[in-house]
């Protein structure tokens, strides 16, 4: 963007650019994805996911999130709005898009209780086949669990209480759980939300118009997304 000034009584074009770290994460999420399917993992636990998978799985979606993030506050400054990132888009696209909007916040719910790492005491036993069995999970007081305006009113909204897991696109809630395939669908979600705002203004952010290497190849971000979930 330019803005014309006055400068010893000249008339000057001033260059303006709107920090934005949104872009620059992309490399990250995608280096860090190679890498979480670089590796074989051995063993199959009904409780966790093992920790290497874990540690980039968790990884990579607080990235994801923090892309939103700063795509939403740019779109925000545009927009001269002041909100919380959530309500804005509640308030400004939830019609247009209700379904995007309960995703959001779904990966929101993720964002939380992996930065804050939410606590869960998880208790099991072994049957004769050493696999775990009557498995009891509890979210310790404190983390989202707590009903009414104590507790976090999106995870009790958003959050199945039995199956541990988000209501509409089945995140996993325990912190330890999160795995590759928790990954692929925020992917997806990233990619539904950068191609919803390249559809209404491509000011916004203009995702669509940056490609990223990607196995060899410069590729647009919902092509990468694309052949990430297919694989």
């Amino acid at each position: 963007m330019t803005r014309t000034v006055k400068y010893n009584n000249k008339k000057m074009e001033r260059e303006i650019i709107i920090s934005c770290i949104g872009i620059s994460y992309v490399e990250p999420i995608l280096h860090l994805y190679k890498e979480l399917i670089a590796h074989n993992y051995s063993g199959e636990s009904k409780i966790k996911a093992s920790s290497r998978e874990s540690g980039y799985s968790i990884s990579i979606i607080v990235l994801s999130v923090l892309l939103v993030e700063s795509a939403m506050n740019r779109i925000k400054y545009l927009e001269r709005n002041k909100e919380e990132n959530l309500k804005f888009f509640e308030n400004k696209f939830r019609e247009k898009n209700p379904n995007l909007y309960k995703k959001l916040i779904e990966i929101y719910i993720l964002r939380d209780l992996i930065v804050h790492n939410h606590i869960w005491r998880i208790s099991y036993v072994y049957d004769d086949n050493y696999d775990e069995t009557k498995i009891y999970q509890k979210l310790l007081d404190g983390y989202g669990s707590k009903r009414g305006n104590k507790g976090d009113r999106k995870y009790n909204l958003y959050v199945n209480k039995k199956t541990k897991k988000t209501k509409f696109l089945s995140l996993n809630v325990n912190p330890i759980k999160i795995d590759t395939k928790d990954v692929k669908i925020v992917l997806g979600i990233l990619k539904e939300f950068f191609e919803f705002f390249d559809g209404i203004n491509l000011s916004y952010f203009a995702m669509k118009n940056n490609f990223f290497m990607f196995n060899g190849n410069f590729k647009k971000f919902s092509e990468i997304v694309n052949e990430i979930i297919c694989s």
